[in-house]
């Protein structure tokens, strides 16, 4: 069911239409393996780590979820649509959990 709602979401959303950069079905599968394993780590403005690997996060959903180096997309290629929606949603929540957890550490380093 969840995967039915992420489907109509994704066609029903002018912004997940026009991407850039051309689709890979290998990209989509490394990019699906990383969500599978590993959790966002070092959150910046615009990449974050997932798996150890570099990921442009910024400029939602058109131009992010691509594997980053220096100040390009090393292959010029990007996920799946859907596998975009799955790193959004999963990057929304590891930045909901590093919130609450810096407000935790600073109630406990105030007390």
């Amino acid at each position: 069911m969840k995967k039915l709602i992420a489907n109509i979401k994704i066609i029903l959303s002018p912004s997940y239409w026009v991407m850039n950069y051309p689709y890979s079905k290998e990209v989509d599968l490394f990019m699906i393996d990383l969500l599978d394993n590993y959790d966002f780590e070092n959150i910046q403005q615009h990449t974050a780590c997932l798996g150890g690997v570099k990921i442009w996060i910024e400029n939602i959903p058109y131009a992010c979820m691509w594997i980053y180096q220096g100040d390009c997309n090393i292959l010029n290629l990007r996920p799946s649509r859907k596998t975009v929606y799955r790193g959004v949603k999963k990057l929304e929540q590891a930045k909901k959990n590093n919130t609450k957890q810096i407000l935790l550490d600073l109630i406990k380093n105030k007390k």
